[in-house]
């Protein structure tokens, strides 16, 4: 998400500004005869109060100590609380908040961004459900930082930083037990805008095997927009199925902005089946005019305890409609009965460009309502499952609901083209609309189950 123009705040700063206009000023005012020493001495001590003034004011944009508001005693621990994780050098966002003088020329779009409340992202609705991984500043956060950017942006004393904040160098799930990359570079031809492309990753492996942990590194990001891996078998591979386990049921989630790596709780597991193949699906989104090479990676940890329950993924969505050109707000429905119990640890929307807001709903067996989710802002660029506070159990026979309108006008700035009416379909410049989520069956217990089915151990001859 790009803000603003780092050359506007980078040259300049508001000292500088009042420092030039006053010497504008009095050049422009200086009377057109001379002027008799008395005046002359006068001007002088004027000119000089004035200079030292504004000096003193440019001062206060930088290093002078004293200041009511300072990068060094208030800013940094906020960036470093609630900005860092992703305003960080090998992170898909624009610029980094590690230091003073890398946020510095930022100083005034970060003040219109946390004012907006679009920074840090956080699109749900917070009176509805509350949330293991919501981000947000508090009013005071908002308005020190905003003080901050209208004082001129001042350091502060050194001795008032604090340490600086360390971030596991390479994978946030930490070393993995196994890594998998792309067999061969993916090229981007210069004409190529956008596509969606499957990728084949044997594993190796020849026995089950649990993954308590799964991160995706996309190895372009300037041209990957999200992946989502699924799991499949060379059996089922050799048969033309492309998932060994139907639906979406074996997967080990995915990248996308804003998105965190899936990490299981102790007794919960993804499952990786003998002679597993992973397949990634891959968006790739860039410019036109450029060729580009992507070769992306999935690492994985291994579950180091017995795993009772294997995460599943569902979703409640809908792929036939049409949406007319130049309608501004399409509305489409979409609901489903869940036929177990189940307990849901997290849900996320996903549309495309044209996606303005999802709400999900449901309905108990008892007739009872609640909402789960609303989303009023949606934004495609950023993509995150929202982790409930508690997991939420759902019995059998709920019906979960959700709703989603679309802006297909010309008013809508992000409208590939507002001219023609919209299907579903994978490229950006289609549309989809789903509730994605991460569940378990309740009664599931696989340690009762037979060993060949949920065995772990073993090695492997795939990955590196």
């Amino acid at each position: 998400m790009v803000l603003q123009s780092k050359q506007k705040y980078w040259n300049i700063g508001p000292g500088e500004v009042s420092l030039k206009k006053t010497l504008d000023s009095s050049w422009r005012e200086s009377p057109r005869y001379p002027l008799r020493e008395s005046e002359m001495k006068a001007r002088t001590w004027l000119c000089s109060s004035v200079l030292i003034a504004v000096l003193m004011t440019a001062g206060a944009g930088s290093d002078v100590f004293g200041a009511d508001v300072t990068f060094n005693k208030d800013v940094m621990p906020i960036l470093q609380a609630n900005c860092q994780e992703c305003h960080r050098p090998g992170e898909a966002v624009p610029m980094s908040l590690m230091s003073y003088e890398s946020a510095r020329p930022w100083a005034k779009s970060m003040k219109k961004m946390v004012e907006a409340r679009e920074m840090p992202p956080w699109h749900a609705d917070r009176s509805i459900g509350t949330w293991k991984n919501e981000r947000g500043l508090t009013d005071e956060e908002i308005a020190t930082i905003s003080r901050w950017a209208d004082a001129g942006a001042p350091r502060g004393d050194p001795n008032d930083l604090p340490p600086a904040r360390e971030f596991a160098q390479g994978w946030k799930i930490g070393e993995p037990d196994m890594i998998f990359t792309m067999p061969t570079e993916q090229v981007l031809p210069p004409e190529l805008e956008d596509e969606y492309r499957y990728v084949m990753i044997p594993t190796g492996l020849k026995e089950v095997r649990w993954v308590k942990a799964a991160e995706v590194r996309a190895g372009n990001l300037d041209v990957v927009h999200h992946v989502i891996t699924f799991t499949s078998t060379m059996e089922a591979m050799m048969k033309g199925e492309l998932t060994g386990g139907g639906d979406l049921g074996s997967s080990l989630g995915g990248t996308a902005p804003g998105m965190q790596p899936f990490v299981m709780e102790e007794g919960i597991g993804m499952r990786l089946p003998p002679n597993a193949v992973l397949i990634l699906q891959v968006h790739y989104h860039k410019e036109t005019g450029l060729e580009a090479r992507d070769r992306t990676s999935i690492g994985i940890i291994f579950a180091d305890y017995p795993v009772k329950k294997m995460m599943k993924i569902g979703q409640v969505g809908e792929e036939n409609f049409v949406i007319p050109a130049g309608d501004p707000n399409y509305k489409i429905n979409a609901s489903i009965t869940i036929p177990e119990d189940i307990t849901m640890m997290n849900i996320m929307p996903h549309m495309h460009l044209r996606g303005t807001d999802m709400k999900v709903w449901a309905k108990y067996p008892d007739g009872t309502m609640e909402e789960i989710l609303q989303v009023p802002k949606y934004d495609f660029n950023w993509q995150f499952f929202y982790d409930f506070s508690v997991p939420k159990k759902f019995p059998a026979g709920t019906q979960l609901f959700a709703e989603a309108h679309f802006d297909n006008s010309v008013d809508n700035l992000s409208n590939p083209d507002p001219t023609i009416d919209v299907r579903y379909g994978l490229p950006t410049t289609a549309e989809m609309m789903y509730a994605f989520y991460t569940y378990t069956t309740d009664d599931e217990d696989l340690n009762a189950m037979d060993p060949s089915i949920v065995a772990g151990g073993g090695g492997a001859d795939g990955g590196e």
